[in-house]
């Protein structure tokens, strides 16, 4: 991807993809470095202007700078605005970034959801089958972030009829739905307990791995808070030994300090605490290391 820049230095999908290989690698300070020096100048109008948008404001996110996450959001991703390309990227993204910043510990309803809801509700319909099963699973997101039951309703009646030879995805869509809605409601009891066999299951949504990481990211959360902490360390230790990233480290400090491993956990909370060394002064990551720290000498 560095040969392919240097020979198309202005190319969005070269661009798009070397963001890809700063997410999975694990470092989303260099991701955002590149972006944040090669967005300026790249027309609106660029299939790639809002999808690149998108990954700076995921690296900012994972970096705990949601202010920021935010503002490059407002600028590029923000479906409010009309934008080139297909919906999946401004509507899918915008349910991908305010969902993960819920499960970072900010509120629903300090995020602007409302828009989101009502773009994904209104263009859903025109998005070609190829896209349907992710798209599907962000509109399970939107309706579940700002308890929309008639939305909800609507679209499980909608899988419910789907032709399985047409969409056989929407046999791991509809459950999906059901658990982010219980997960948004607060019953992570439920939600884990429907995402354990589904986990599995979610590549068939179809996208990225960090498109779909906005779902296995909830399946990690639900386990947490339903007290399922083996689970959660299992699947935790799985993705940290593809790549480190700061959320993950402190789930896992998380899971074992309930389970009274105070050293390893400190060690965990080291590790997330470096991740979220820029991260914003009044944010749920700092508050969240500081309560686990707080924690650890009483555990």
């Amino acid at each position: 991807m560095q040969r392919a820049l240097t020979g198309r230095p202005r190319s969005g999908a070269a661009a798009h993809t070397y963001a890809h290989v700063h997410y999975e690698t694990g470092d989303p300070a260099g991701g955002a470095a590149f972006l944040d020096a090669w967005l300026p100048g790249y027309p609106a109008d660029a299939g790639f202007f809002v999808h690149n948008h998108w990954h700076l404001a995921v690296f900012e996110l994972q970096r705990g700078r949601f202010e920021r996450a935010l503002e490059v959001y407002r600028a590029g991703v923000d479906p409010q605005t009309p934008r080139a390309g297909s919906p999946l990227l401004s509507g899918g993204g915008a349910v991908a970034l305010l969902w993960r910043a819920q499960l970072a510990g900010h509120p629903a309803a300090d995020l602007p959801w409302g828009p989101v809801r009502d773009f994904v509700a209104r263009t859903g319909p025109r998005l070609p089958a190829a896209f349907r099963a992710l798209w599907d699973g962000y509109e399970a997101a939107a309706y579940a972030a700002t308890g929309d039951a008639e939305g909800h309703a609507s679209l499980q009646a909608r899988l419910a009829a789907a032709d399985p030879s047409s969409y056989p995805a929407a046999a791991v869509v509809a459950p999906l739905a059901r658990a982010l809605w219980a997960f948004a409601r607060g019953d992570a009891a439920a939600a884990a307990a429907l995402l354990e066999p589904l986990a599995p299951k979610l590549v068939r949504l179809g996208g990225s791995n960090e498109q779909r990481d906005t779902f296995d990211d909830t399946v990690v959360a639900a386990a947490l808070r339903a007290g399922r902490y083996p689970d959660a360390e299992a699947r935790l230790r799985r993705r940290l030994a593809r790549r480190p990233a700061a959320q993950d480290s402190l789930w896992l400090a998380e899971a074992l300090a309930a389970t009274g491993r105070r050293g390893e956990a400190g060690a965990h909370l080291d590790r997330a605490r470096a991740g979220w060394e820029a991260a914003d002064a009044g944010g749920p990551e700092r508050a969240a290391l500081a309560r686990l720290a707080g924690a650890l000498p009483l555990a």
